[in-house]
């Protein structure tokens, strides 16, 4: 009975914890928020769905963007 009460107690603990730093898992809050400076960026070529050529002051650059997992169609 009493490894069920703990159990449960440590349930509770990890849920109430992971509640209080969603948050911050999520990206919605940053513990230090950056700031960062815009700039405008022309796209050249979509090499697939996920990775593509842009331009900034005639030099390009490749660009990968992760989260995404795009084939070629």
């Amino acid at each position: 009975m009493i490894k069920k009460v703990l159990i449960f107690i440590g349930i509770i603990l990890i849920l109430t914890i992971l509640s209080i730093f969603y948050p911050y898992l999520t990206g919605e809050k940053t513990i230090n928020p950056a700031e960062y400076e815009r700039e405008t960026a022309f796209v050249t070529r979509v090499i697939d769905g996920d990775t593509l050529v842009y331009e900034i002051n005639n030099i390009s650059y490749t660009c990968c963007l992760l989260g995404i997992d795009n084939k070629e169609v």
